[in-house]
């Protein structure tokens, strides 16, 4: 049962390091040059005059 009990004391601390440390920093640098990204599409097909590739059309 010890053995058992350090197993998942282990598995926990690594999910706790990881996101801390790998995922947290990532998510903010993802999101951030996903936005550049869009922000750069939108101004450029703005300067050429032609429709944005972000824009959505629902259909009601």
């Amino acid at each position: 049962m010890h053995n058992l009990v350090g197993l998942v004391e282990l598995i926990g601390l690594f999910a706790v390091g990881l996101c801390f440390i790998v995922l947290l920093p990532n998510t903010g640098a993802m999101l951030a040059s996903i936005f550049g990204l869009v922000v750069g599409e939108q101004t450029l097909a703005k300067m050429q005059g032609r429709e944005s590739g972000t824009n959505m059309h629902l259909d009601d």
